[in-house]
């Protein structure tokens, strides 16, 4: 068994112990999320939070995501600002769109 084979099992046993549900182009997909956090951004008059947060999921039976589209969590949407990628997963980095 190779390096990748056992990072994709153990990413594979991880997200089965861990993982929440989230929905993602109508469907739905299972993978670890942070916790979220709140930053506030200021803002004329006020501050403006930022709920950031990130979800690690394999790739493997995910399709590939783009910036800007939406994924909810626990009926809230949140925006992708960043992807990263590697050989077995991807990471989707979260704001909330308001």
């Amino acid at each position: 068994m190779g390096f990748f084979e056992i990072n994709s099992t153990a990413a594979q046993q991880s997200i089965a112990y861990m993982g929440r549900q989230f929905i993602f182009r109508t469907q739905i997909y299972k993978g670890i999320i942070n916790e979220f956090v709140a930053n506030p951004n200021l803002d004329i008059g006020a501050d403006m939070p930022t709920i950031v947060a990130a979800i690690y999921v394999r790739k493997n039976g995910f399709p590939v995501p783009a910036v800007g589209e939406l994924v909810s969590v626990e009926s809230t949407q949140y925006r992708i600002t960043s992807i990263q990628s590697d050989a077995i997963s991807y990471t989707l980095n979260l704001e909330h769109p308001s």
